[in-house]
């Protein structure tokens, strides 16, 4: 992700269905600030770290799926968060974003990722077991609470 993406940060999120900004954000929303677009568009690379997937059809390109995660330094974990555009859904972009999240984080020494997943987003949860890792989730109301190391543990 760079700053030049905000435009089509922009455009995937007004893309979006009620359902996908319901699983996505956890709340129903009709506008995305731009402060939140700016945030996702300027990454230091170091503590937050983002990808885009585009698509380009007769010299329109448009942004189809985004993931990006925040890295507490502390703690060694990544909080990670994904969004596809609805008809782009269901075609592996999930999975790929994930495994590149997966690689990167390795490679920067990221020790586990999280994230919030509502109960009904079957989905995502999938997503996050189909990795192979050791996956914990806590439901608490109605969020899993997903976790898991990048790292393998020695005992």
């Amino acid at each position: 992700m760079k700053p030049t993406d905000e435009d089509m940060i922009k455009d995937l999120f007004y893309s979006f269905s009620e359902k996908t900004i319901q699983q996505r954000f956890m709340a129903t929303r009709i506008i995305q600030p731009r402060f939140e677009r700016m945030s996702q568009a300027n990454i230091d690379y170091d503590t937050t770290m983002g990808f885009g997937i585009f698509h380009t059809f007769r010299e329109r390109t448009e942004m189809v799926a985004m993931c990006s995660y925040e890295y507490d330094v502390k703690t060694g974990n990544a909080e990670v968060s994904f969004a596809v555009r609805d008809k782009w859904q269901g075609k592996g972009l999930g999975t790929y974003m994930l495994n590149l999240l997966i690689r990167v984080g390795k490679s920067r020494n990221v020790r586990s990722f999280s994230a919030e997943v509502l109960s009904n987003n079957a989905g995502m949860l999938n997503l996050f077991y189909r990795t192979g890792l050791d996956v914990e989730a806590k439901l608490e109301d109605d969020v899993y609470l997903v976790s898991f190391n990048l790292v393998k543990q020695t005992n």
